[in-house]
């Protein structure tokens, strides 16, 4: 089964992916790595427009300051091991979400 960069979307049930040739399953492997990765830079590139409209609509954001967030990653460490060791690809994207937010 082809799943979309992680194991929580799947886009092709195993019949489906049991019918295309290895090649064919390398062209659409590759075609969905590039999906994400296009996927992943539209969510960057519209987080500062997204986030000045809810602004201009009256909504206050409110961003935790260094302490609270030591605090917060402190407290969610146990939560974060478990979740890897069941989903180890997850690692990575948390990561860029982390890098982002510095």
């Amino acid at each position: 089964m082809l799943r979309n960069g992680t194991k929580w979307q799947n886009v092709a049930s195993n019949k489906f992916w049991s019918s295309l040739t290895p090649a064919q399953q390398t062209i659409v492997r590759d075609a969905m790595k590039a999906a994400n990765a296009r996927e992943w830079e539209l969510l960057v590139g519209d987080e500062s427009s997204v986030k000045q409209k809810l602004i201009t609509a009256g909504v206050k954001i409110t961003v935790p300051d260094a302490t609270f967030r030591a605090q917060l990653e402190q407290a969610v460490q146990s939560s974060y091991k478990t979740y890897y060791s069941a989903q180890p690809e997850a690692e990575e994207i948390v990561k860029k979400i982390r890098d982002l937010a510095k």
